[in-house]
Protein backbone atom coordinates (compact mmCIF):
# COMPACT_ATOMS: atom_id res chain seq x y z
CA UNK A 1 0.00 0.00 0.00
CA UNK A 2 1.26 3.08 -0.95
CA UNK A 3 1.86 6.00 1.63
CA UNK A 4 2.19 9.63 1.56
CA UNK A 5 4.21 12.10 3.67
CA UNK A 6 1.09 14.68 5.33
CA UNK A 7 3.04 17.81 3.83
CA UNK A 8 1.80 16.06 0.11
CA UNK A 9 -1.79 16.29 1.38
CA UNK A 10 -1.07 19.75 2.44
CA UNK A 11 0.20 20.87 -0.78
CA UNK A 12 -2.52 19.19 -2.76
CA UNK A 13 -5.14 21.13 -0.70
CA UNK A 14 -3.59 24.23 -1.35
CA UNK A 15 -2.86 24.04 -4.91
CA UNK A 16 -6.90 22.32 -4.97
CA UNK A 17 -7.85 25.28 -3.22
CA UNK A 18 -6.23 28.16 -5.61
CA UNK A 19 -7.04 26.26 -8.75
CA UNK A 20 -10.99 25.60 -7.37
CA UNK A 21 -11.09 29.65 -6.65
CA UNK A 22 -10.01 30.55 -10.20
CA UNK A 23 -12.94 28.15 -11.72
CA UNK A 24 -15.43 28.63 -10.27
CA UNK A 25 -14.87 32.55 -10.47
CA UNK A 26 -13.44 32.35 -14.56
CA UNK A 27 -15.81 33.82 -17.21
CA UNK A 28 -17.91 30.71 -19.35
CA UNK A 29 -16.51 27.81 -17.38
CA UNK A 30 -17.16 29.47 -13.98
CA UNK A 31 -20.92 30.44 -15.13
CA UNK A 32 -24.09 29.38 -12.95
CA UNK A 33 -25.20 27.02 -15.89
CA UNK A 34 -22.50 25.30 -15.56
CA UNK A 35 -22.56 22.24 -13.47
CA UNK A 36 -21.10 22.00 -10.02
CA UNK A 37 -19.87 18.80 -10.79
CA UNK A 38 -18.04 19.39 -14.13
CA UNK A 39 -16.50 22.56 -12.19
CA UNK A 40 -15.30 20.24 -9.39
CA UNK A 41 -14.45 17.40 -11.52
CA UNK A 42 -11.90 20.19 -14.02
CA UNK A 43 -10.71 21.55 -10.62
CA UNK A 44 -9.93 18.27 -9.84
CA UNK A 45 -7.83 17.39 -12.87
CA UNK A 46 -6.13 20.37 -12.76
CA UNK A 47 -4.93 20.33 -9.76
CA UNK A 48 -3.28 16.90 -10.15
CA UNK A 49 -1.25 18.21 -13.61
CA UNK A 50 -0.39 21.11 -11.39
CA UNK A 51 0.83 19.02 -8.50
CA UNK A 52 4.04 17.56 -9.10
CA UNK A 53 5.97 20.62 -10.21
CA UNK A 54 4.75 21.63 -6.18
CA UNK A 55 5.67 18.42 -4.99
CA UNK A 56 9.58 18.86 -6.64
CA UNK A 57 10.32 21.64 -4.09
CA UNK A 58 7.62 22.14 -1.51
CA UNK A 59 7.40 25.25 -0.14
CA UNK A 60 7.69 26.22 3.99
CA UNK A 61 4.13 24.67 5.57
CA UNK A 62 2.58 25.69 8.57
CA UNK A 63 2.69 22.91 10.88
CA UNK A 64 -0.62 24.33 13.19
CA UNK A 65 -3.88 24.22 11.85
CA UNK A 66 -4.84 28.41 12.30
CA UNK A 67 -1.82 29.05 10.29
CA UNK A 68 -2.63 26.22 7.55
CA UNK A 69 -6.29 27.76 7.70
CA UNK A 70 -4.84 31.14 6.62
CA UNK A 71 -2.52 29.80 3.73
CA UNK A 72 -5.81 28.20 2.57
CA UNK A 73 -7.20 31.26 2.55
CA UNK A 74 -4.34 32.81 0.94
CA UNK A 75 -4.69 30.71 -1.60
CA UNK A 76 -8.54 31.15 -2.05
CA UNK A 77 -8.01 35.15 -2.70
CA UNK A 78 -5.61 34.63 -5.24
CA UNK A 79 -7.78 32.09 -7.19
CA UNK A 80 -10.49 34.66 -6.97
CA UNK A 81 -8.77 37.78 -7.89
CA UNK A 82 -7.19 35.48 -10.82
CA UNK A 83 -11.04 34.78 -11.81
CA UNK A 84 -12.35 38.14 -10.87
CA UNK A 85 -9.43 40.10 -13.42
CA UNK A 86 -10.48 37.41 -16.05
CA UNK A 87 -14.07 38.24 -15.37
CA UNK A 88 -13.79 41.87 -15.96
CA UNK A 89 -13.60 41.31 -19.45
CA UNK A 90 -17.13 39.85 -19.82
CA UNK A 91 -18.70 42.34 -18.07
CA UNK A 92 -17.85 45.34 -19.86
CA UNK A 93 -19.19 43.11 -23.07
CA UNK A 94 -22.12 42.77 -20.58
CA UNK A 95 -22.16 46.13 -19.53
CA UNK A 96 -22.20 47.73 -23.04
CA UNK A 97 -24.79 45.32 -24.96
CA UNK A 98 -27.57 46.57 -21.33
CA UNK A 99 -26.29 50.31 -22.75
CA UNK A 100 -26.93 49.44 -26.11
CA UNK A 101 -30.14 47.51 -24.78
CA UNK A 102 -31.43 50.55 -22.83
CA UNK A 103 -30.84 52.97 -25.58
CA UNK A 104 -32.50 50.72 -28.04
CA UNK A 105 -35.56 50.29 -26.27
CA UNK A 106 -34.72 46.79 -25.65
CA UNK A 107 -33.94 45.79 -22.39
CA UNK A 108 -38.18 45.15 -21.89
CA UNK A 109 -37.89 42.05 -23.49
CA UNK A 110 -35.36 39.56 -21.20
CA UNK A 111 -34.13 35.90 -21.01
CA UNK A 112 -31.38 33.69 -19.33
CA UNK A 113 -28.15 34.50 -20.43
CA UNK A 114 -26.63 31.18 -21.53
CA UNK A 115 -22.91 32.16 -21.47
CA UNK A 116 -21.90 34.00 -17.86
CA UNK A 117 -24.29 34.82 -14.77
CA UNK A 118 -27.16 33.14 -15.52
CA UNK A 119 -28.99 36.50 -14.85
CA UNK A 120 -32.12 37.99 -16.68
CA UNK A 121 -30.50 40.11 -19.14
CA UNK A 122 -32.17 41.63 -22.39
CA UNK A 123 -31.45 39.96 -25.96
CA UNK A 124 -28.43 42.61 -27.17
CA UNK A 125 -26.37 41.31 -23.80
CA UNK A 126 -27.03 38.00 -24.78
CA UNK A 127 -26.04 38.67 -28.15
CA UNK A 128 -22.56 39.96 -26.99
CA UNK A 129 -22.03 37.09 -24.74
CA UNK A 130 -22.55 34.84 -27.04
CA UNK A 131 -20.02 36.67 -29.61
CA UNK A 132 -17.58 36.85 -26.59
CA UNK A 133 -17.91 33.03 -25.70
CA UNK A 134 -17.17 32.27 -29.11
CA UNK A 135 -14.44 34.63 -29.92
CA UNK A 136 -12.90 33.05 -26.43
CA UNK A 137 -12.87 29.63 -27.54
CA UNK A 138 -11.64 30.18 -31.33
CA UNK A 139 -8.52 32.00 -30.22
CA UNK A 140 -7.82 29.52 -27.54
CA UNK A 141 -8.23 32.42 -24.35
CA UNK A 142 -9.44 29.39 -22.24
CA UNK A 143 -5.67 27.84 -22.79
CA UNK A 144 -4.40 31.43 -21.90
CA UNK A 145 -6.35 31.15 -18.53
CA UNK A 146 -4.79 27.77 -17.69
CA UNK A 147 -1.62 28.80 -18.32
CA UNK A 148 -1.99 32.21 -16.31
CA UNK A 149 -3.09 29.58 -13.46
CA UNK A 150 0.17 27.44 -14.08
CA UNK A 151 2.16 30.92 -14.21
CA UNK A 152 0.90 31.41 -10.58
CA UNK A 153 2.15 28.79 -8.91
CA UNK A 154 5.94 30.22 -9.94
CA UNK A 155 5.13 34.12 -9.85
CA UNK A 156 3.23 33.48 -6.39
CA UNK A 157 4.40 30.39 -4.77
CA UNK A 158 1.83 28.63 -2.31
CA UNK A 159 1.66 30.60 0.80
CA UNK A 160 3.41 33.60 -0.28
CA UNK A 161 0.49 35.74 -0.85
CA UNK A 162 1.30 39.41 -0.12
CA UNK A 163 -1.57 42.26 -0.81
CA UNK A 164 0.39 45.28 -1.65
CA UNK A 165 -1.24 48.81 -2.21
CA UNK A 166 0.58 48.13 -6.23
CA UNK A 167 -1.59 44.94 -6.29
CA UNK A 168 -4.46 47.62 -5.73
CA UNK A 169 -3.80 50.24 -7.93
CA UNK A 170 -3.55 47.58 -10.82
CA UNK A 171 -7.12 46.27 -9.62
CA UNK A 172 -8.47 49.81 -9.60
CA UNK A 173 -6.44 50.39 -13.43
CA UNK A 174 -8.53 46.82 -14.64
CA UNK A 175 -12.11 48.35 -13.18
CA UNK A 176 -10.97 51.41 -15.23
CA UNK A 177 -10.21 49.84 -18.22
CA UNK A 178 -13.80 48.31 -17.91
CA UNK A 179 -15.74 51.37 -18.73
CA UNK A 180 -13.43 52.48 -21.56
CA UNK A 181 -13.88 49.19 -23.37
CA UNK A 182 -17.80 49.67 -22.63
CA UNK A 183 -17.54 52.85 -24.07
CA UNK A 184 -15.57 51.60 -26.73
CA UNK A 185 -18.01 48.48 -27.64
CA UNK A 186 -21.53 50.69 -27.44
CA UNK A 187 -20.39 54.11 -28.92
CA UNK A 188 -21.46 53.63 -32.64
CA UNK A 189 -24.94 52.73 -31.44
CA UNK A 190 -24.86 55.67 -28.99
CA UNK A 191 -23.52 58.03 -31.38
CA UNK A 192 -26.43 56.63 -34.09
CA UNK A 193 -29.09 57.30 -31.06
CA UNK A 194 -27.84 60.84 -30.50
CA UNK A 195 -27.74 61.66 -34.50
CA UNK A 196 -31.56 60.07 -34.84
CA UNK A 197 -32.47 62.05 -31.44
CA UNK A 198 -31.12 65.04 -32.80
CA UNK A 199 -32.91 64.95 -36.47
CA UNK A 200 -36.24 64.08 -34.39
CA UNK A 201 -35.50 67.56 -32.50
CA UNK A 202 -35.36 69.30 -35.53
CA UNK A 203 -38.05 67.78 -37.17
CA UNK A 204 -40.23 68.93 -34.54
CA UNK A 205 -39.15 71.90 -34.79
CA UNK A 206 -39.87 72.42 -38.20
CA UNK A 207 -43.24 70.21 -38.94
CA UNK A 208 -44.86 70.86 -35.26
CA UNK A 209 -47.73 68.40 -36.20
CA UNK A 210 -45.95 65.60 -36.51
CA UNK A 211 -46.23 62.96 -33.84
CA UNK A 212 -42.52 63.16 -33.80
CA UNK A 213 -42.24 60.78 -30.39
CA UNK A 214 -44.57 58.12 -32.07
CA UNK A 215 -42.24 58.28 -35.34
CA UNK A 216 -39.46 58.56 -32.85
CA UNK A 217 -39.48 55.13 -31.69
CA UNK A 218 -39.40 53.26 -34.61
CA UNK A 219 -36.74 55.41 -36.21
CA UNK A 220 -34.12 54.89 -33.24
CA UNK A 221 -34.77 51.00 -33.33
CA UNK A 222 -34.50 50.66 -36.87
CA UNK A 223 -30.96 53.12 -36.47
CA UNK A 224 -29.93 51.03 -33.63
CA UNK A 225 -30.03 47.89 -35.46
CA UNK A 226 -28.79 48.46 -38.33
CA UNK A 227 -25.46 50.44 -36.70
CA UNK A 228 -25.34 47.17 -34.24
CA UNK A 229 -25.26 45.01 -37.54
CA UNK A 230 -22.68 47.16 -39.11
CA UNK A 231 -20.66 47.65 -35.73
CA UNK A 232 -20.64 43.46 -35.30
CA UNK A 233 -17.15 43.23 -37.35
CA UNK A 234 -15.30 45.96 -35.60
CA UNK A 235 -16.69 44.51 -32.58
CA UNK A 236 -15.11 41.19 -32.82
CA UNK A 237 -11.94 42.63 -33.91
CA UNK A 238 -11.83 44.71 -30.56
CA UNK A 239 -13.11 41.62 -28.63
CA UNK A 240 -10.58 39.78 -30.17
CA UNK A 241 -7.67 42.04 -29.01
CA UNK A 242 -8.98 42.73 -25.47
CA UNK A 243 -8.52 39.05 -24.91
CA UNK A 244 -5.17 38.93 -26.30
CA UNK A 245 -4.53 41.30 -23.66
CA UNK A 246 -5.91 39.26 -21.14
CA UNK A 247 -3.02 36.92 -20.14
CA UNK A 248 -0.71 39.93 -19.91
CA UNK A 249 -2.88 41.55 -17.33
CA UNK A 250 -3.08 38.42 -15.55
CA UNK A 251 0.55 37.90 -15.26
CA UNK A 252 1.18 41.95 -14.29
CA UNK A 253 -1.67 41.31 -11.48
CA UNK A 254 0.47 38.18 -10.26
CA UNK A 255 3.51 39.88 -10.61
CA UNK A 256 2.21 42.60 -8.16
CA UNK A 257 1.26 39.71 -5.92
Amino acid sequence: MLTYPASYLQVFVLVLTRVAAMVATMPILGGRNVPALLKIGLAGILSLILLPAQLQQPPPLPDQVPAFALAIGQELLVGVLLGFAAGLVFDSLQMAGQIVGVQIGLNVASSLDPVSSGNQVSYIDQLYSIIAALIFFTINGHHWLIMAMQESFTLVPLNSLLVSPALMEELLRMLGSLFVITMRIAMPVLATLLLADLAMLILARTVPQLQVFFLGIPVKVAAGFFTLMVSIPMTVLLMGDVFRGLLGDLTTLLRLM
